[in-house]
């Protein structure tokens, strides 16, 4: 099975004169800036989003908890002291 590879290419240009691909090389370094400038973002928003995952799903657990305990006849007031941080 064939593997999928990514290769970068980097192709240098030297514009003398001809404005449509001065033009076209500006935007494209634009370009490139803007795509660098939001991947720190990007990843911080992810990890975050992990984070708030895994508090939420402790949330439930402890919230399952509580139910189950005072469903078997625990004292409210106790459940509440063991589940809450």
């Amino acid at each position: 099975m064939a593997t999928v590879d990514e290769y970068f290419i980097k192709i240098q240009l030297q514009v003398q004169g001809d404005k449509q691909l001065q033009l076209m090389t500006n935007q494209l370094d634009n370009a490139r800036q803007s795509a660098t400038s939001v991947t720190k973002p990007l990843k911080r928003a992810a990890k975050d989003t992990r984070l708030f995952g895994r508090s939420a799903a402790n949330a439930s657990y402890q919230l399952q908890d509580f139910v189950v305990q005072t469903t078997n006849g625990v004292d409210p007031m106790r459940a509440l002291s063991q589940q809450l941080p």
